[in-house]
């Protein structure tokens, strides 16, 4: 039938379909777009999440999708419509990238109770940049999906008609858009042929019903409505609709970070080394099996954490095969740019990684360790790398000067927190070439007893460098900041907390709901007397927050950073009294920030939020559930005089529930589910490691190295290593420059895949 269309909008789910059909049926299928009657909207590899997903991911998943089907529907192919009727909440970020990408339309699914809906506007997604190019034609009905009326339901059909008519007056537009299908409900085209016969038997309804797809819609609207509001408020943000997927399977979220960063330095060196014909075109097709996997986790429940477990098996069974594809290409890149590390490894992706080339069993003589800078300008990298335990060691450059390096204890995510047979060996590396290498020797002597600077903490004490200095109590709690350099000073305590879990169907993997609405502190069982350790790189100070749940904080600050580390070791979390947990790492200070906080847009703008209001007017009250907010990267409060930056390395949800507070959620374990789709209790006993960077400044200078911070946090550097007895290589080979300069601060080389 010439008159019936379909839309498809998930790719990877198509191309699953594609590759078992034969070349006849493809041909028909072909015929199919090329008329219009089959249209593809929206065409990434997955519909992604819009909450926890940064920009650079969001890019990835539309071109994997879109050169998909330029592949094998010719590049005059192009969708034109933003789909996003599923996702939890919608971003400003994911708007303007489907602007740039050069969408017309941007149909979204779920807006917070209380947005007056229906409607169709103008969306300017992001304050900072003037230019209404980046306006898109957005609409929301609030209703992800529908199910059309019956076609043997004259009732239905006619109360179905008139509430077309009423949203063509709110939306001012005669031509009304309504989806037929849902979850677990496939409309069939025999049910929309009669129900388009009812209306054209029934022209007295006023209501004329067409078979269409989403670029006609827009056409349509184009072509008939009135001028559009433009929706630009201060919040810009269409979230929260629900806020604990925000951390749920924090672990996953993580691991997808790390594996998009490991695989986006892939590209940079494959793309920037010497080409080597078809070499190159095998590396390209290895690091496609990550780029198709990463590009279905960001799937707005893959991400989200809101599959079951057996789902997340999948998803790290993909990853775990594309990192493996990703560290071939990148050992072979290495190997060609510098013959004389031939046989490198690559290490773990992560800011503390082990290698597989050292072996915490036998001895080190010397290892080559290779360091690669992800940044589009040269960078400072601080490289930890766990190496055997009872052995001495000496870092030395490409030149032979000695670098300044400190042993320390390695995390353990799986027991006590801490490794028996290894130390984490830690030194500066400085000036690496963008997007460039630079190598270091590491020779290993053998020693009778562990070399660790440590100390019991017994009375007050101060940790600090020639920028910035950090008050501490005799219990090892940070109590004040003050940045030696510009003068400004708070009150600061850093505390890991837990929200009791409301237990009533409303908390769980896509929700967040406390009960009550203020935290508890860890009881502190069997807690141990904090320690500091003080080297040549770094102090530490390490508190033990709770034994029963597995709680060890690492506070370090590096002697060349005014950024603190805050790095915590949690799971999993104990439920002996039956309660649930969502707990949070909350930051307190005395700036004055007026029930006022900013999180990143997808790694984009920062968006400002208000405590208490939404951004329609809405006062959901002050339960920290309502008022939390998806943290890609970053968050801030700030008022005249000074500004405090959080940033994350993985997505996480965020608020500040007082003012000169903000605290961000980093771990949940729940024993009831919330009943949305997953039908399972987050019952999560992972243990994780996740590491926090914080700085305090005048608002003017934390602004100055706000992105660059958030990109080191984003794109950590890639090390490799040579076998434990690189004794060949007498000195590490010189730096590899395959930029001839650093670029601009404002400019990011985002992927060359």
């Amino acid at each position: 039938d010439s008159k019936r269309k379909y839309t498809y909008v998930e790719i990877a789910f198509f191309q699953i379909w594609w590759q078992e059909q034969t070349e006849d049926v493809r041909e028909n299928v072909r015929k199919l777009v090329k008329e219009g009657r089959l249209e593809f909207t929206n065409a990434g590899w997955c519909m992604n999440d819009e909450a926890n997903v940064h920009f650079g991911d969001i890019i990835d998943n539309m071109a994997l999708g879109h050169l998909w089907l330029q592949a094998q529907f010719g590049r005059s192919i192009r969708p034109q419509t933003g789909w996003q009727v599923d996702p939890f909440g919608h971003t400003a970020g994911q708007a303007f990238m489907f602007s740039k990408m050069g969408f017309e339309m941007f149909y979204m699914g779920r807006a917070p109770a209380g947005t007056p809906l229906p409607f169709n506007l103008m969306w300017h997604p992001l304050q900072s940049v003037s230019d209404d190019a980046q306006d898109i034609f957005t609409i929301n009905r609030n209703k992800y999906a529908r199910h059309p009326p019956s076609p043997d339901d004259e009732t239905a059909l006619k109360e179905w008609a008139e509430a077309a008519r009423k949203e063509a007056i709110l939306t001012r537009t005669p031509d009304v858009l309504s989806l037929f299908g849902a979850d677990f409900t496939r409309a069939t085209f025999k049910t929309g042929d009669l129900i388009v016969s009812y209306f054209e038997r029934h022209p007295e309804l006023g209501v004329e019903v067409i078979r269409s797809t989403p670029i006609e819609y827009w056409k349509a609207v184009h072509n008939s409505t009135l001028p559009l509001d433009v929706f630009m408020p201060p919040n810009n943000d269409f979230n929260p609709y629900w806020t604990g997927f925000y951390t749920s399977w924090q672990d996953f979220k993580q691991y997808q970070r790390l594996s998009s960063a490991y695989y986006r330095s892939a590209t940079a060196l494959n793309a920037l080394a010497p080409q080597q014909g078809s070499d190159w075109m095998n590396r390209v097709k290895a690091l496609n099996v990550a780029w198709m996997a990463i590009g279905v986790t960001t799937h707005h429940d893959g991400i989200t954490g809101t599959a079951k477990p057996e789902v997340y098996d999948d998803y790290y069974s993909r990853l775990r095969t594309g990192n493996s594809r990703v560290a071939e290409v990148m050992e072979e890149v290495v190997s060609s740019i510098t013959p004389s590390l031939t046989g490198v490894r690559t290490c773990t992706p992560g800011r503390f990684v082990t290698c597989p080339t050292i072996d915490a069993s036998s001895s080190l003589t010397k290892v080559i360790v290779a360091v690669h800078n992800p940044q589009s300008w040269t960078s400072t990298e601080h490289v930890h790398i766990e190496v055997p335990k009872y052995q001495t060691y000496t870092v030395t450059d490409e030149s032979g000067n000695v670098i300044a390096s400190q042993t320390s204890l390695s995390w353990n995510a799986f027991d006590d927190g801490w490794k028996n047979n290894t130390v984490q060996l830690v030194w500066i590396a400085e000036n690496i070439p963008p997007m460039g290498i630079r190598s270091f020797s590491i020779v290993g002597t053998p020693s009778s007893q562990e070399v660790l600077q440590v100390r019991r903490v017994q009375s007050q004490f101060t940790v600090e460098n020639d920028m910035i200095a950090f008050s501490f109590d005799s219990q090892g709690n940070v109590q004040a900041v003050k940045n030696k350099v510009s003068g400004v000073t708070t009150p600061l305590a850093v505390n890991v907390m837990w929200y009791k879990s409301a237990a009533n169907g409303n908390d769980g993997a896509y929700n967040f709901e406390a009960n009550p609405n203020y935290p508890f502190a860890f009881p502190g069982q069997l807690k141990q007397t904090a320690e500091v350790e003080h080297g040549d790189v770094f102090t530490e100070v390490r508190v033990y927050v709770d034994t029963a749940s597995n709680i060890i904080q690492r506070i370090r600050l590096y002697r060349d950073s005014a950024t603190l580390s805050i790095s915590t070791h949690i799971g999993p979390v104990d439920v002996s009294d039956k309660k649930g947990k969502n707990v949070i790492l909350r930051v307190e200070t005395n700036i004055a920030s007026s029930s006022k906080f900013s999180v990143d847009s997808n790694g984009l703008e920062m968006t400002e939020h208000v405590r208490g209001l939404w951004k329609f007017g809405q006062q959901p009250g002050m339960s920290p559930g309502k008022n939390y907010y998806p943290m890609t990267l970053m968050a801030s409060i700030q008022d005249s005089n000074s500004k405090l930056i959080l940033y994350t390395d993985k997505p996480e949800g965020v608020g500040s529930q007082n003012d000169g507070q903000l605290e961000c959620m980093i771990y949940r374990r729940l024993l009831v589910g919330d009943g949305k789709g997953m039908n399972v209790p987050l019952n999560y006993k992972t243990p994780i490691i996740t590491t926090h960077w914080l700085t305090f400044d005048t608002v003017e200078s934390a602004n100055k190295e706000m992105r660059s911070l958030a990109r080191q946090m984003y794109n950590p550097p890639i090390i490799f290593a040579t076998s434990t007895n690189a004794s060949s290589i007498a000195v590490p080979p010189s730096a590899w420059k395959p930029l001839i300069a650093s670029l601009p601060p404002n400019v990011v080389i985002q992927n060359l895949q």
